[in-house]
């Protein structure tokens, strides 16, 4: 955990003398969200990912993004909590965006706590002046089930706050 905060600390310093915009994000997880899983979540389980991000100056083919998040989930093994840290770079044109990551971050679950890495891609398309909505493929590392990395999905919105610092 130290090194998490030692690193989000780290990567907001870094770019705080060097953003164009900060934003705050919210998404769902997709198939929690409709149907039924394979461990017996059934639909409208929340499960909701929260996002601070920073976003680097407009260059020609786009901007760096740099993201504090946190996912909570309540699954019926017990409540999801992942706190994480993702850095990735947003290729725009026009109105739409994708951006490849991969993040780090610590997953909780009942008693225990362990490492979790995050890579995958975010689409976005401009609604408002300020307002996005977002989707993203992840591939998360899921230290606390069996399997090694799962695929998701989510679906959001994010709002931009221009700094121009």
């Amino acid at each position: 955990m130290k090194k998490l905060i030692t690193i989000t600390v780290l990567l907001i310093s870094i770019s705080t003398f060097s953003q164009d915009a900060i934003g705050f994000s919210f998404a769902l997880d997709n198939k929690l969200t409709f149907i039924e899983d394979d461990s017996g979540n059934k639909p409208f389980t929340f499960d909701g990912t929260f996002k601070f991000t920073m976003q680097g100056y407009q260059k020609k083919l786009g901007y760096l993004q740099i993201a504090a998040k946190y996912e909570f989930a309540d699954l019926v093994g017990g409540e999801f909590h992942r706190y994480g840290a993702e850095l990735g770079y947003v290729f725009t044109y026009d109105n739409f965006g994708l951006m490849p990551f991969a993040g780090y971050g610590i997953l909780k679950r009942e008693d225990f706590a362990r490492r979790s890495w995050e890579f995958g891609a975010t689409a976005s398309l401009k609604v408002f002046r300020n307002i996005k909505v977002i989707s993203s493929i992840l591939w998360t590392e899921r230290t606390d089930l069996r399997q090694q990395f799962q695929l998701n999905m989510q679906t959001g919105i994010q709002i931009d706050i221009k700094t121009g610092y």
